[in-house]
């Protein structure tokens, strides 16, 4: 079995510094709502009330893993 490498690339930010991108697996609001099948006030009732996030800057960031987490402890055995 051959595994590929995951190609990273390479970017220079404002100071020219080079970094690495990431795949951290982060959702925008949009992205985490249409996985939830919610509505956008919904979303934001589920972020201030316990859906994992972060901000970055002023916008809202969704750890996809997080998410999933938060779903799987929502889930009501029956």
């Amino acid at each position: 079995m051959t595994h590929k490498a995951k190609e990273k690339s390479i970017y220079k930010n404002r100071e020219g510094h080079e970094f690495m991108e990431r795949n951290l697996n982060l959702l925008t609001v949009e992205e985490a709502r249409s996985i939830l099948r919610v509505g956008r006030n919904v979303m934001y009732d589920l972020i201030k009330n316990g859906v994992p996030h972060i901000k970055v800057g002023k916008q809202i960031r969704i750890p996809y893993d997080g998410l999933i987490a938060w779903i799987n402890q929502q889930t009501i055995a029956s």
